[in-house]
């Protein structure tokens, strides 16, 4: 397992910065925790180079939409933790985007909270997108 901790590393993680992590194919734990000025642009650089990623936090990630979780969902097959807490720019498409992927057999834990797009559902309606679904936080 290859692991880069970014929290709370505000002012030096950018697009730039996510090309550079892109190198790094065999990366498995991301957390960018406070990034906000990485955008979809770097988001979708990460997840194309590095598809194993299984762990990403991009809590208070403010500068994503959707189009960065479509880009995870078509390249990183085995996401098991997705937190998006406090990213306004998510809304349903991009948690679908997720459900629709290779991803939606692994996803253990998604975090939503503060996620005003993402609509509250069931929990079947969870189990129903993500099977191996055992934590989902959602506007508590």
């Amino acid at each position: 397992m290859i692991t880069l901790n970014l929290y709370a590393q505000v002012e030096g993680v950018t697009d730039s910065m996510m090309s550079a992590i892109a190198q790094c194919p065999a990366l498995t734990f991301l957390d960018l925790t406070g990034a906000t000025k990485v955008t979809d642009t770097g988001l979708t650089r990460v997840a194309r180079g590095c598809p194993r990623l299984s762990y990403l936090n991009m809590t208070w990630c403010n500068s994503l939409t959707d189009a960065g979780l479509i880009a995870l969902g078509e390249n990183c097959q085995g996401l098991g933790l997705l937190s998006l807490f406090g990213v306004l720019g998510v809304s349903d498409a991009g948690i679908e985007a997720i459900a629709d992927s290779p991803s939606k057999d692994t996803l253990m834990a998604l975090d939503v909270n503060g996620c005003l797009g993402v609509e509250n559902r069931s929990k079947a309606e969870l189990l129903h997108m993500f099977q191996q679904l055992v934590v989902f936080i959602i506007h508590s």
